[in-house]
């Protein structure tokens, strides 16, 4: 009985062991997904549905994608006017610092950005 005891107690570990390192490799790996950002412009009769954030040259050296887009609006481009990918963790930042951010009550926050005299809004696509 004690043989069995031990034996279990083995396995028990061994299956905790790899658990934790699936779980531990799931985590990095779902770290690593990139996305897209669309830039829109915002009204300003609409700018009371946002927190409005100013976007500086630290933001733009911080995320590189971030910079992209905004170098990249082009006004024919319907109703988003700039595209740009984001890698990494990257992602999650950008979302919750220039997209949207949740607080401690579920409720969300969407930012606009205000850069070089106008209001724009990123959406935010996971890869």
């Amino acid at each position: 009985m004690k043989k069995l005891q031990k034996a279990l107690l083995a396995l028990l570990i061994v299956v905790v062991i790899l658990a934790s390192g699936l779980m531990l490799f799931l985590h990095l790996l779902s770290g690593d997904l990139g996305g897209s950002m669309s830039l829109a412009k915002v009204s300003k009769e609409n700018l009371a549905h946002y927190e409005i954030v100013e976007i500086t040259d630290d933001d733009f050296n911080k995320y590189p994608s971030l910079r992209e887009l905004f170098e990249n609006i082009n006004g024919d481009g319907g109703e988003f006017i700039s595209h740009a990918s984001v890698r990494g963790r990257a992602t999650d930042e950008i979302m919750s610092k220039y997209s949207v951010e949740t607080d401690g009550q579920g409720k969300h926050i969407r930012k606009a950005l205000f850069w070089n005299g106008d209001y724009y809004c990123i959406l935010m696509a996971r890869s």
